[in-house]
């Protein structure tokens, strides 16, 4: 969640506090959470050591350590919450901070407006209010189909897409339709095999329906997504900044020059980057090459083998309940893989999407200990 900074802060230090202290309690407990995740771990050990080697070894040094902070904090929450309280917890707390942006904006207080008029509500950028606005969407759809509070969460669906198009996110309209056909695709095993085959049918309906009416007008399929989209062919600079991204891990290919160095070094060409796109940045708008650029070819397989483990962790899982609850994990992390291939919402320290992730990943990979957090889709 990207605002109100200081109180982001205060948050984080009091989960690492707890941390310490749970750590200390229970040392074991947390070495087996850690052999079940070793990947995340490693990854996150990885971005640490990447100090010996970069340009800025402070900067990796330190960003690293809260990284493996950040890691075990999930852990920790993850054992002690849950995967059904945390969903609950999120959509309450993003539902809050949705409504209050939307009363703001339309009360038109000046800063809930960015510099050249986007809407942004209590958010530092109108992206990260269309990231949250996403994750609102799906996550009402959840607990609606959960059974839990549907009069609550059916609101959440409505200020989720009122969110969407006040910040006039072409991109977060795009992941809402990319999660909604996510979670038809969960229906197919979670209903009965006449439900199944409907569901199926009418998806391979809908796909060949598309295809043919591409094919029979001749659409130019790239130049109408990007217009839908309000972007140029460059995506708004982003093609720019991948170029710029491939040139850098051309010249360390295998480890990198830091993980969160380029944008803090002066060896780098980061300020050569500012100037081109007339604005001071600190990602590549690509998590995956924000990675690669950072910790090379061998740190980014570490990342990205965690998010498939989850993946594979979360589908299995569902296919193991069957319900609503467990279809979350892995709908949020199709969603987070797609929306990093633009954005930047994960693999960074005091990340709350990361957080998300991990306990994701924790809690997919466990047996349940009641069925609290098994609620069947009604």
């Amino acid at each position: 969640m990207d605002f109100l900074p200081s109180t982001t802060k205060i948050a984080w230090g009091l989960a690492s506090l707890m941390l310490i202290a749970a750590v200390a309690a229970q040392p074991n407990l947390y070495l087996a959470l850690a052999r079940r995740n070793i990947v995340l771990v490693a990854a996150s050990v990885f971005a640490t050591l990447s100090g010996l080697w970069s340009l800025t070894p402070t900067d990796s040094a330190y960003s690293g350590i809260l990284l493996v902070f950040n890691t075990f904090i999930g852990f920790l929450i993850a054992d002690r919450v849950g995967i059904r309280r945390v969903i609950i917890f999120y959509f309450m707390t993003c539902l809050f901070w949705q409504s209050v942006s939307i009363i703001l904006m339309s009360l038109h207080v000046w800063w809930a407006y960015d510099a050249v008029g986007d809407a942004k509500g209590v958010y530092l950028h109108k992206n990260a209010m269309a990231l949250d606005a996403g994750m609102l969407y799906f996550t009402s759809l959840v607990l609606f189909a959960s059974g839990w509070r549907r009069s609550i969460s059916a609101a959440g669906v409505l200020i989720a897409l009122l969110s969407l198009v006040l910040a006039r996110s072409g991109t977060g309209f795009v992941l809402a339709f990319f999660t909604t056909s996510t979670l038809l695709i969960c229906c197919i095993p979670a209903f009965g095999s006449r439900w199944s085959t409907l569901i199926s049918g009418l998806l391979l309906m809908i796909l060949a329906a598309t295809l043919g009416l591409i094919l029979l007008y001749d659409f130019d399929v790239s130049h109408s997504v990007l217009n839908a989209l309000g972007k140029d062919a460059t995506l708004t600079g982003r093609t720019i900044l991948w170029d710029q991204a491939l040139k850098s891990f051309s010249q360390n290919p295998w480890l990198g020059v830091g993980y969160d160095s380029f944008w803090n070094s002066p060896e780098t060409t980061a300020s050569s980057i500012w100037i081109i796109m007339g604005q001071i940045l600190t990602s590549f708008h690509n998590v995956y090459l924000d990675r690669l650029v950072d910790v090379g070819a061998i740190g980014l397989s570490l990342f990205v083998l965690f998010m498939v483990t989850v993946l594979w962790r979360s589908w299995r899982r569902f296919l193991l309940e069957r319900s609503a609850i467990w279809a979350w994990p892995f709908v949020y992390v199709c969603f987070i893989t797609i929306d990093s291939l633009s954005e930047f919402p994960i693999f960074w320290n005091s990340q709350f999407q990361l957080l998300l992730a991990i306990i994701a990943a924790e809690t997919c990979g466990i047996k349940l200990r009641s069925n609290a957090d098994s609620y069947r889709l009604k």
